[in-house]
């Protein structure tokens, strides 16, 4: 079973509570204030200022809220932990994963309807997997590099022809790129020092 007692433990002391809530609060925004526009610098508006909708970017700050499930002052021991244990971590991120979700689709859906829920979840999904990538590579602490720096092409060229925000929710391509993401990202965070060392001594 995904869901067992071993998951409720660790989302209990990964405070899987307030990060849900957190990004309850960021889809409950986005249906709110998601259609307020910001003026940002954009390189296609020969060098003016762009008007930007809110609920584009918000899916970032829903993704970086996720990250503080593999964050917290026994992460850095955490990445010693037995297979057993990175196995409930992965169901935790698995499960907080679709809830997130879930309530961004669900809330977006309610707001402004399904398209645009779907291509807030799409962009979540990409942020997420980055954001996985992030803490592979970089530690829990610097989750936050890839997505944001993802994001400021995004708004420089907006509407371009590589924007997952401004996209149709039918965009086949973006949809294979949040796949591609979540598959990357999830596998740079099951390579742990656990995973290593077993390989090392498997190996002649």
């Amino acid at each position: 079973m995904i869901l067992n007692g071993d998951v409720l433990r660790c989302a209990r002391v990964h405070r899987v509570g307030p990060v849900l809530l957190g990004v309850t609060g960021v889809a409950v925004l986005s249906a709110v204030l998601g259609g307020v526009r910001f003026p940002v610098p954009s390189l296609e508006s020969g060098a003016g200022t762009v008007g930007v909708p809110f609920r584009r970017e918000l899916p970032l700050l829903s993704a970086v809220f996720l990250t503080a499930l593999w964050s917290g002052p026994m992460s850095a021991h955490e990445q010693g932990g037995s297979d057993t244990f990175h196995r409930t971590r992965a169901r935790l991120l698995a499960l907080a994963t679709l809830a997130s979700a879930a309530v961004s689709l669900l809330t977006e859906a309610l707001a402004v309807g399904w398209p645009m829920g779907l291509v807030f979840v799409r962009s979540f999904a990409i942020w997420w997997g980055l954001a996985m990538l992030s803490m592979g590579l970089l530690g829990s602490r610097l989750a936050w590099v890839l997505p944001l720096g993802s994001a400021f092409p995004l708004v420089w060229f907006t509407g371009g022809a590589l924007d997952w925000t401004a996209a149709g929710a039918g965009d086949a391509g973006f949809w294979g790129l949040a796949a591609a993401s979540l598959v990357l990202g999830a596998a740079s965070l099951a390579r742990t020092p656990w995973r290593s060392h077993a390989l090392k001594h498997r190996l002649p």
